[in-house]
């Protein structure tokens, strides 16, 4: 007789439904590949209790009953053939036969609320492509290759679905050069997407909850840069016209502002009062809603005059645009300093010889405002006050110092 039990009925989270049959004498147990809370189980009718606030109930109870009746019918072929086999066989003729012919429970609820998610996401921020292009696109290739849906059990610790997921980001996904295999922080993110995904949806109550512990978001440390004071003076010198002006300003008031891209493509006259800047970070506007109030420089000020009293504008949408835009700003302004940079890609590391001017990007600017004011000797828990960084770790990260500026900084402390 086929029975179903739980794994482990003191949990407090789901637990695993197990299948068990005792086969010629040996007992064999084995996973449904679906939980339930414990609460939520009828341990008499060995099915999930059928309430309309358990709303996984139906879906289950009628994957348990197909799965036991294939189940059954597998038993009865064995019996007509008068067939013998071991435990372990009989246990992989279930995986094999019954659980591919049994349609697991919840396979279009994935996407139906992960289309609900990103509608969400719309509601609030400008930019959703690292949700809607991004991990959208990375997990239909991995549907591709196990050739079926993604349901939410996909996601429980040791998954099938968690394996084939990071071979294919680290080995097989095409990066920005076309090469095989994405970075670290690459692959990072897409796991950091799928956790705020999952959380969204337990704090929904769309699904039940579980553990994603064991979803590690994985970080190198990058080798970003800062522009010196007389690099920043090269652009500010140039003569440009057009987007690359625009950019080369914009550029430049993020470097004196230590402000996201979000936040310093936009800046309107509304938030200056008596030559400072107030903003409510967009990327955090929702968490902390804390505001930040910046003295704006002589450079900034300057430029503002230039444009006739107003500041730069440009698209949000448009960061590829701006950074490619500030390369050639850079490459023009000779910025030719040779940089070594590795890259963790496809399980191994790469180091590359880059000029700095190919490094550029709106993320500079921050990096840079955070690197000179510490190096200018601002204390960092005052620098923090102006980027917005809540903790000293993360303001951290973006300090990039040179060997030689640090030691020169500290040699007071070896003498």
């Amino acid at each position: 007789m086929i029975r179903f039990n739980l794994r482990d009925k003191k949990t407090k989270g789901l637990t695993m439904i197990q299948l068990l049959y005792s086969y010629h004498s040996k007992r064999v147990r084995m996973s449904t590949g679906i939980s339930c809370h414990v609460k939520d189980w009828n341990n008499k009718k060995q099915r999930i209790y059928d309430r309309f606030d358990i709303y996984y109930a139906k879906e289950y109870n009628h994957y348990l009953n197909r799965l036991e009746s294939s189940i059954n019918l597998l038993i009865e072929e064995l019996d007509r053939q008068q067939k013998k086999i071991s435990p372990e066989e009989f246990r992989n003729l279930i995986r094999n036969r019954c659980f591919t012919k049994t349609r697991e429970p919840n396979s279009d609820l994935f996407w139906t609320h992960f289309k609900a998610f990103i509608d969400f996401k719309k509601s609030k921020l400008t930019q959703v492509t690292d949700y809607d292009l991004a991990l959208r696109k990375h997990l239909k290739k991995v549907e591709e290759k196990l050739q079926r849906q993604i349901v939410f059990s996909d996601f429980y610790r040791n998954s099938q679905f968690l394996n084939e997921l990071d071979t294919y980001l680290r080995f097989e996904a095409p990066n920005v050069k076309g090469e095989k295999g994405l970075s670290i922080n690459t692959i990072g993110k897409q796991y950091k997407n799928i956790k705020v995904f999952l959380n969204w949806c337990f704090d929904e109550q769309l699904i039940p909850h579980f553990s994603i512990k064991h979803i590690v978001v994985e970080r190198s440390d990058i080798d970003a840069i800062y522009l010196t004071e007389k690099e920043l003076q090269k652009l500010e010198k140039l003569t440009l016209i057009d987007q690359l002006e625009i950019c080369r300003d914009l550029f430049l008031i993020g470097c004196e502002t230590g402000l996201r891209f979000s936040d310093f493509c936009s800046i309107h006259q509304q938030q200056i009062k008596d030559g400072v800047l107030e903003v409510r970070p967009k990327k955090t506007r929702n968490s902390s809603g804390k505001r930040i109030l910046i003295p704006l420089s002589k450079r900034v000020l300057k430029i503002v005059k230039k444009n006739n009293g107003v500041f730069p504008q440009w698209p949000a949408r448009r960061l590829n645009d701006f950074n490619q835009s500030i390369r050639k700003c850079g490459k023009i302004a000779q910025l030719n300093d040779i940089q070594l940079i590795e890259k963790h890609t496809s399980g191994s590391i790469k180091e590359y010889m880059l000029k700095k001017w190919e490094l550029l990007s709106s993320h500079t600017c921050r990096r840079t405002f955070c690197t000179l004011k510490f190096l200018s000797g601002m204390p960092s828990h005052v620098i923090m006050k102006f980027s917005g960084h809540s903790t000293e770790k993360n303001f951290l990260k973006y300090l990039k110092l040179d060997a030689e500026l640090n030691a020169d900084k500290y040699r007071s402390y070896f003498r």
